[in-house]
């Protein structure tokens, strides 16, 4: 999770953002990343639920 984090950090600096090289957000990284796992199952759940390939990825990400 750390390396993610990093990762986005770097991208916020290079659009100009402030990012945060002290990992103080850290702890909150996973639920956040989990929140937006879980609104996009919803999206995809209400787009299609007859494809497998789709929902197994979805399932694999957000649990």
């Amino acid at each position: 999770m750390a390396g993610a984090y990093r990762i986005n950090q770097y991208l916020t600096a290079g659009q100009g953002g402030c990012p945060d090289w002290k990992l103080t957000g850290l702890a909150q990284w996973p639920a956040q990343v989990t929140e937006v796992n879980i609104r996009l199952k919803r999206r995809f759940d209400a787009a299609d639920q007859e494809d497998a390939h789709p929902n197994a990825i979805i399932a694999f990400l957000t649990f």
